[in-house]
């Protein structure tokens, strides 16, 4: 990844970092969503059993005032923002992440012009000493698996990797022995 991410510039290597970073704060939606599914269900636990809700559920109602609400318009709510912001994360992300991979095809065709600039200052002697087929793979193939194959994919994995770090220490904020 480290010698990959050596083929972009500076300005590219901040966006790249930038991108990623959101990519890592757009599981927050993912941390939010599953928190108010818990809530939703233990209000709906609640109200089944005709007990009181727990401090947890009382204080997010009191929050998204809705503490004054009818049982079924507090589970409406919650559910509708629920559903809201899971579906929000879900087009966040596809958005992110085909903007990612247009950036990356563009910084990798960028690179491909400079070897093709590169390759052809080159004396003709130093050109017919490599294949053409070594020369071309390098300047396509080559250049869209690091690109896209292995930074894209890298910002992908740490995005996904970073979901399941939010979410278990979510999980283990709410109840560490469930965690």
């Amino acid at each position: 990844f480290m010698k990959s991410i050596n083929v972009l510039n500076g300005n590219e290597k901040v966006r790249v970092g930038a991108i990623a970073v959101i990519q890592i704060a757009n599981s927050l939606l993912d941390l939010i969503g599953v928190g108010l599914i818990g809530i939703l269900g233990a209000l709906t636990i609640s109200g089944m059993q005709s007990k009181e809700q727990g401090p947890l559920v009382s204080g997010v109602l009191n929050f998204l005032y809705i503490d004054n609400f009818s049982l079924q318009a507090q589970a409406l709510t919650l559910g509708s923002l629920a559903g809201l912001t899971l579906i929000s994360k879900t087009i966040l992300s596809i958005v992110f992440t085909r903007k990612t991979l247009y950036f990356l095809s563009r910084c990798g065709a960028k690179v491909s012009s400079n070897m093709i600039d590169r390759i052809l200052s080159q004396s003709v002697i130093k050109i017919q000493a490599r294949s053409s087929q070594d020369i071309l793979y390098s300047v396509t193939t080559g250049v869209q698996t690091i690109t896209l194959g292995i930074i894209g994919q890298s910002v992908i994995l740490l995005a996904d990797v970073s979901l399941l770090v939010i979410m278990g220490i979510g999980l283990f904020v709410v109840d560490p022995l469930i965690a």
